[in-house]
Parts: C-alpha cells; structure tokens; sequence
C-alpha cells in the first residue's frame, strides 16, 4: 500500500478537503522569509497539493510546481493560473514526483519542500533531488515532522507509525538522516508547530 498508484489514489481522495485542513499559513509565511527569494529568481515546489504555498511568494518570480495526485493538480492548476493574472509571475504546472522530478541539475535558486520529505516513499532520495537542482549556493527550506535526533523513537511514535504511514505520513524521519553527506549547508532550524513536532529547517547548497 506504498505504492505510487497508492499515494496518488489517497491524497485525491484527500484533495476536496485538504486546504482546510492543513493550513499552516503563519508556518508558510515564516518559510518564505527564510527562503528570501527575489524577483526573477527560479524557484520549485514538489508535492505541491493544491498549492497553498503560492499565495506567500513575491511578485515576479518564475515558479515550476507540481503534484503527483490528479485531484491536487486540478486544484493546482487552477490556483496557480489565478496568481500568475494577477502578480505577473510565471508560474508552470506540472505531474511531478519529488523524488525524481526530472528537471535539469542546478537550474533553481529556492526549492520548498513543504510537509513532503515524511510523506513520498523515499524521504532521503526526495532531498537529494532538491539539492540536485539547486544551484550553488541555492536555498532550500523544509518544513515537516520529524522525530528527534539525539534519542530513540517515542513509544507513541513507534506504535503509531505503522498506520499514520499508510494513510498519511511517516513519523519515523530524522532530518539529519535525510541531509547526511549531501553538500548542504545548514543555515537555520527552529520548532514551527505543536511545540516542535513540526521543524522549519533551512539549507545552502554548497558551492
């Protein structure tokens, strides 16, 4: 039930009522400070759901976004055109799998990985490809859940996992896990919500 055909079937399933769920605005808002992008600046955002992040970035920019879910890319695709009329920015949908997005190396200058590193398959494959694309000295933020590095797994965490990974996300993902040996630079990490169940983390790519 991990498959691809799984995740796209269930976050469909989740797409009518998605936006209301999982706001996170002031979280959002916070990421894009962090980010700073800049008019003319290339920016990606996988796993993109219905695109609640692109309400926070700055005029000007040119966005390559996208979902693996039908019903996210329709809400997608619909909200994206919206914003590009009215800001001017360029802003292109695509069916995109953050784990192997299939753009070319180094040709962004932010990537936002928003509440996606727990949830595609391969969490650790899903930052490298973000650091792929980003281009020397190109910011990456994340934003999820992750569990703590410096002690074993909660026994809530544990039990819990089986279930919350099938229908939602893993809650078993170390983000030093996920970033070791890649060439990052770790700029900024701090709690973002539920005191610190969710981490806002933001990293340089290397020159």
């Amino acid at each position: 039930m991990s498959s691809p055909r799984w995740r796209r079937f269930r976050y469909t399933l989740y797409s009518p009522f998605y936006d209301g769920l999982v706001g996170f605005d002031g979280v959002r808002r916070r990421s894009m400070e962090l980010a700073a992008p800049r008019r003319g600046e290339r920016i990606l955002i996988p796993g993109a759901g219905p695109g609640r992040d692109l309400h926070f970035l700055p005029e000007g920019v040119e966005v390559v976004t996208g979902d693996l879910a039908d019903g996210m890319l329709r809400q997608l695709r619909r909200r994206a055109a919206r914003i590009e009329e009215r800001t001017g920015s360029v802003m292109q949908v695509v069916e995109m799998d953050a784990q192997a997005t299939g753009l070319p190396p180094a040709s962004f200058d932010v990537v936002l990985l928003h509440l996606v590193a727990a949830v595609v398959a391969d969490g650790r494959a899903c930052l490298a490809e973000a650091t792929r694309v980003l281009r020397p000295g190109g910011r990456l933020v994340v934003f999820d859940k992750f569990a703590p590095e410096d002690r074993p797994l909660s026994l809530l965490r544990r039990v819990a996992n089986p279930l919350s990974r099938l229908l939602f996300t893993s809650l078993d993902r170390r983000l030093g896990e996920l970033v070791e040996g890649l060439p990052l630079t770790m700029e900024c990490r701090e709690p973002a919500a539920l005191g610190g169940f969710f981490e806002l983390a933001l990293f340089r790519r290397q020159d």
